[in-house]
């Protein structure tokens, strides 16, 4: 191999534009134009090379040793084969669009550097200085850059995936828009740098020593950031899509519009944290601490909150469809307007929770604390509410139809109109509840506690409530039609208007209950017990009333057309202004009964007991009338 010395010797050894085989020692270049210059199996050893001009050439199994290449050009240079740079002086040098692919650069002073769009894959610039340089759009990727020096570095846009950057610093480097996928960054510092728009994907942050203060748009999908202390980051609008943030520390952390679909939470620290908006599908947020988080309009289908802590969170308006919050802590939080269909939140703190307008269909909330809770117009429709406690519950137009309530305690809760046609209620509390207009129509009520309850205008139309306790109770207008209650107390009951059509009220007590204008017509009330109601103005149109009582009942008015009153008695009853027209009355017991003006046209009195009965005015059977109710046209 020629040695050569000087610039003059080089040029001459060179064949045109090319030189090969030779060692160019302590030779002084300083300015030179080699420009679109091959080299090959060439040493530069020593030499002066500050602002040569390399621009366009080429390099094969080319190295350079202690050589001065301050900023000298290589814009657009590449490198065939090995490319080696030993103990040299880069500072300033511009390799803009230069293909350097594999070079070895380890330790190279590189400061202030031009490398725009040049491709450095798979080179070695371990502890290399590229601080503060320009490397907008360049390739990095596998690049070793472990050490190095990036602090204040333009890498806008720069390709760094699966590069080695372990203990490096970019502090204050520019990193928006680049892509960092599968890189190792432990013990990297990244304090002040900026990542708008960067993709860290599947890469391990959690050894990092310094962290940025901005992520604001950055792609972290699958990134590694467990433990971190990320408190007060700007995350807004950053993807996190199955990132692991397991453990993280996300107090007050800003991730408003995040995407974190599929990312590990557990045991994360996001207490204040703002997620409005935030695409959370399948997030899981198990034993995460979350109170006063901000997930208003949050994007959440199948994600988990087991054991999560969210006191006085804020989810309103999200849509957490089949979302798990079993055993989560969520006294006082806003679900108001949530979409919560087939959640889970069996054994879930609720207490003073608000969940108006919530959608909870098919939702388990069975063993969940609610006291206090807010439901007004929810849609519980067929959930699982199950030992749950919601005494004092705020609940007016909710729907619960088909619910499963079983043993459920819902006492002195307020619902005022709402729907529970059809839900399971056996061993339910709705003691001092307000139900007031509600549908409860097709309920099994006889193990249902109603003790105080207020059931003014509520539908219970074929209800089950044989042998039910419901002394004393608010009946005003309610609807029992069908209902059964057979053998049920209802005494001293204030059913004003209420409608038993068609109802199943054998052996049921009715004792001194206001039950003024009811409608018992068509009702089954063998051996009922009216004594002492207040039954003016009550319906009882072809009711089977046999052996009834109505001893001192009030019957002014009363309407017994057609009824069957076989062996019913009316002691001491008074039945002024009654009509009892067509009525079955053999063997009934008027003793003392007070009969003034009723009318009992065509009735079957065979064996009736009139002692001391007031019959004064009374009206019985109008012969016309009968001959014309008796015709049939031919």
């Amino acid at each position: 191999m020629k040695v050569l010395r000087t610039r003059a010797e080089l040029l001459e050894a060179a064949d045109g534009p090319s030189l090969a085989g030779a060692r160019v020692v302590g030779a002084d270049l300083t300015g030179a134009s080699l420009e679109g210059f091959a080299f090959r199996h060439v040493v530069f050893e020593g030499c002066r090379m500050d602002q040569v001009s390399l621009r366009g050439a080429r390099f094969e199994e080319v190295r350079f040793e202690r050589c001065s290449l301050t900023q000298a050009r290589l814009e657009e240079a590449s490198a065939v084969g090995a490319l080696l740079v030993v103990d040299c002086d880069a500072t300033g040098a511009r390799l803009a669009g230069a293909r350097l692919d594999l070079a070895g650069l380890a330790g190279l002073p590189l400061a202030g550097a031009r490398l725009d769009g040049a491709s450095l894959r798979g080179a070695d610039l371990a502890g290399a200085d590229l601080s503060h340089a320009t490397a907008a759009g360049a390739d990095f990727s596998r690049a070793d850059l472990s050490r190095a020096k990036l602090d204040g570095t333009s890498l806008g846009d720069a390709i760094l995936d699966g590069a080695r950057l372990e203990e490096a610093s970019l502090e204050g480097a520019t990193l928006e828009g680049a892509s960092l996928v599968g890189a190792s960054v432990v013990g990297a510092s990244l304090l002040g740098a900026s990542l708008a728009r960067a993709d860290l994907g599947k890469v391990d942050l959690s050894g990092l020593a310094a962290f940025p203060a901005d992520l604001s748009h950055t792609r972290l999908a699958g990134a590694r950031l467990v433990g971190l202390a990320l408190e007060g980051i700007g995350l807004e609008g950053a993807d996190l899509e199955r990132a692991d943030l397991t453990g993280a520390k996300l107090g007050g952390a800003r991730l408003a519009g995040g995407r974190l679909a599929g990312a590990k939470l557990e045991d994360a620290e996001l207490r204040g944290a703002d997620l409005t908006g935030a695409d959370l599908t399948r997030a899981d947020f198990d034993r995460a601490r979350l109170g006063q988080a901000k997930l208003v309009q949050a994007v959440a289908p199948g994600a988990s909150f087991v054991g999560a802590e969210l006191h006085a969170a804020d989810l309103s308006g999200a849509d957490l469809s089949g979302a798990r919050f079993d055993h989560a802590r969520l006294t006082e939080a806003v679900l108001d307007g949530a979409s919560l269909p087939e959640a889970r939140l069996e054994g879930a703190q609720l207490a003073r929770a608000r969940l108006a307008e919530a959608l909870l269909y098919a939702a388990d909330l069975s063993g969940c604390d609610a006291r206090g809770a807010s439901f007004e117009g929810a849609d519980l429709s067929a959930a699982r509410v199950e030992r749950a406690r919601l005494a004092g519950a705020r609940m007016a137009g909710v729907v619960l139809r088909g619910a499963l309530l079983g043993e459920a305690d819902l006492s002195a809760c307020d619902l005022t109109g709402a729907d529970l046609a059809g839900a399971l209620l056996e061993g339910t509390q709705l003691s001092r509840a307000d139900l007031t207009g509600a549908d409860l129509d097709g309920c099994a009520l006889a193990q249902t506690a109603l003790d105080g309850a207020t059931l003014e205008r509520a539908s219970m139309v074929g209800c089950e409530l044989g042998g039910a306790k419901l002394r004393g109770l608010n009946l005003r207008e309610a609807d029992l039609g069908g209902a059964s209650l057979a053998g049920a107390v209802l005494s001293e009951c204030d059913g004003g208007m209420l409608k038993l059509v068609g109802a199943h009220l054998a052996g049921a007590s009715f004792l001194k209950s206001r039950l003024r204008a009811a409608d018992f017509s068509n009702a089954s009330m063998a051996k009922a017990d009216l004594r002492g109601a207040d039954l003016f103005g009550a319906h009882f149109l072809g009711a089977q009333a046999s052996e009834a009582r109505f001893e001192l009942a009030h019957l002014e008015r009363a309407l017994f057309i057609e009824a069957d009153l076989r062996g019913a008695s009316f002691a001491n009853a008074k039945l002024r202004f009654a009509i009892l027209d067509h009525a079955r009355l053999e063997k009934a017991d008027f003793t003392s009964c007070d009969l003034t003006q009723a009318r009992l046209h065509m009735a079957k009195v065979e064996g009736a007991r009139w002692t001391d009965a007031t019959t004064t005015l009374a009206e019985y059977t109008d012969a016309d009338r009968a001959v014309a109710e008796a015709y049939r046209p031919r």
